[in-house]
């Protein structure tokens, strides 16, 4: 854990000197230690040019109000350039919106519920498995009343039956999509989600490709 680290550094050595600071606010360009990740570039990029046109600004004037050059905005917006903090500090003021608007992916405080085309319960899961395994594959079937009393040890008695009745749902009528809920996960993922069934029998293809070489070899 990180409480159990300790500093190889002794107390005796002298600390390394502070790195100079910038005389003035620029971009770094290229892949220097101190870049940000490039994901965050073409985020950055993408989100100053759709606030930018939005609001109507040119370069031109987007630059003047910022107080840094056009060539500078137009490298931030294609994301050949990974500004500094306090040049976005700049723009975000010149454009009137957060700090948070040109960094955030556009996720910040969103949940999304991660379900598949169709819905799953135990018994069904257990019945794709056997069906391209070639055996019977059985739900385990927990008992549910042994393990509302094992968590009203740590929990309240409200709250270990309350976790009871969801983990039954989920067991017997599976996870159910709300409205909405595939067609946002088409646009997140570009593509639709798969059914379980396509990743089960995907895996089911691989363990087959991995267990005929082995069979190979002890038959020799």
């Amino acid at each position: 854990s990180r409480s159990g680290l300790l500093s190889a550094v002794s107390l005796s050595d002298p600390p390394d000197p502070p790195e100079p600071e910038p005389e003035h606010d620029d971009v770094a360009t290229g892949p220097g230690k101190d870049a940000e990740p490039e994901g965050l570039s073409a985020t950055v990029g993408h989100n100053l040019k759709r606030i930018r046109s939005r609001q109507g600004l040119s370069l031109e004037r987007l630059a003047k109000g910022a107080g840094v050059s056009r060539a500078m905005i137009s490298q931030i917006e294609l994301g050949r350039s990974v500004p500094t903090i306090a040049l976005l500090w700049k723009v975000a003021r010149a454009l009137g919106v957060p700090f948070a608007a040109l960094t955030s992916d556009g996720h910040q405080g969103k949940t999304y519920n991660l379900n598949g085309p169709e819905v799953l319960s135990g018994k069904k899961v257990a019945s794709i498995w056997s069906r391209l395994l070639g055996k019977e594959i059985r739900h385990p079937e927990e008992d549910l009343n042994a393990f509302e009393v094992q968590f009203r040890q740590q929990a309240p008695a409200w709250s270990a039956f309350d976790f009871r009745l969801m983990f039954q749902g989920y067991r017997e009528r599976g996870f159910v999509a709300e409205d909405g809920d595939l067609a946002t996960l088409t646009k997140l993922l570009g593509h639709p989600p798969r059914r379980y069934e396509d990743f089960a029998r995907e895996m089911a293809e691989s363990w087959q490709g991995v267990a005929e070489p082995e069979l190979a070899g002890s038959r020799r």
